[in-house]
């Protein structure tokens, strides 16, 4: 665990803590603006990039699927042996199966008709099992002290300072 920061300074007055409270509120306005400038040159540096981003991506697309109609037209000159690929000057094309997937026979098999049907004839063995979760709220709202202390637990509730500036007296003094 991280040792507690030290402050920088110590508020010996309620004037004190007036004037930190309105430092931390010129603080969190600050770092509103520098973080609204960063979103900005963020944004511009994406559109300044986005149009020729999406011509790449597009000519991309356009030209993986030249070399695959030209490479399914001519895939039986192509491939020898049991390859299914052509070694080519700047690099290979070709054919590979893809990962095994599960797939509904038909447009009438949902997947809901799907699960149905297994377990009726697997029962639960094809289904996997959640593990039950602990429902706190529940367990909190409707058991006592007493009660959670028998099941191992306990109530704890922490008191947290916190700072809350208020941004109409930006107007007011500034």
């Amino acid at each position: 665990m991280a040792r507690p920061k030290k402050a920088t300074a110590e508020l010996a007055s309620i004037e004190d803590a007036n004037s930190a409270l309105h430092a931390l509120l010129m603080a969190e306005v600050e770092l509103e603006k520098q973080q609204g400038a960063m979103d900005l040159a963020r944004a511009k540096a994406s559109a300044d990039y986005e149009e020729p981003i999406d011509k790449q991506k597009a000519r991309i697309a356009d030209l993986t699927l030249q070399l695959q109609l030209w490479y399914m037209a001519n895939y039986r000159t192509l491939e020898e042996g049991d390859l299914k690929s052509k070694k080519l000057h700047y690099g290979t094309v070709g054919r590979r199966l893809s990962h095994p997937a599960l797939k509904p026979l038909t447009r009438a098999w949902t997947w809901a008709a799907i699960a149905v049907k297994i377990r009726s004839v697997y029962n639960a063995r094809f289904f996997r099992a959640v593990d039950p979760e602990i429902d706190k709220e529940l367990i909190r709202a409707e058991l006592t002290e007493e009660q959670l202390a028998t099941v191992g637990l306990k109530v704890k509730q922490d008191e947290d300072f916190y700072a809350k500036t208020d941004r109409t007296a930006l107007g007011a003094g500034e």
